[in-house]
């Protein structure tokens, strides 16, 4: 009973020891005692542990100083904006129109996409043909050329005269 009085007899010490530090505390005022600080020496001297304490002391009377801020507005909604028109641009003005909006529907699209693969295949045949035209034109000149260049041989060949071999 005596160690438990004793524990509640240091109790109501500290509390109202910190009471009266708390009341008196005053952080805007560099001479107030709580706020002086004494130099300590190395932290392995005698006075490590008391520097210690008045640090945990210190770190203790800091919690309690207030924060000077302004308030805060009060939470209002904003006015509803109004939104800036368009700029009068051509090219808008055609996105937004009905026609241009008919042309992007997409069964719209899929038919310009279908006309225009038919299309390409049908030039892509087209090519293909005039390839082989072409190829054939080719072949038949230059068999023209080389029927040309046989017959001028063959001339060459009869007009000389033939030379008689004798045996």
């Amino acid at each position: 009973e005596d160690e438990a009085k004793r524990l509640l007899d240091g109790m109501t010490a500290s509390l109202s020891e910190l009471r009266r530090r708390h009341q008196t505390f005053d952080p805007l005022n560099p001479s107030s005692p709580t706020n002086k600080r004494q130099s300590t020496g190395h932290p392995s001297s005698p006075n490590a542990a008391a520097s210690e304490e008045e640090q945990r002391l210190r770190f203790e009377q800091l919690k309690y100083t207030r924060k000077i801020e302004p308030e805060l507005p009060p939470l209002q909604r904003l006015p509803p904006q109004i939104p800036k028109p368009l700029p009068e641009l051509p090219l808008v003005q055609f996105n937004a129109s009905q026609p241009a909006l008919q042309q992007c529907r997409p069964q719209v699209r899929h038919a310009r996409i279908a006309a225009s693969s038919a299309q390409q295949s049908l030039h892509r045949q087209a090519v293909a043909q005039n390839a082989v035209q072409v190829k054939a034109l080719k072949c038949l000149r230059r068999c023209a050329d080389a029927e040309r260049r046989v017959a001028r041989h063959s001339d060459v060949c009869e007009a000389s005269s033939p030379v008689q071999v004798s045996r």
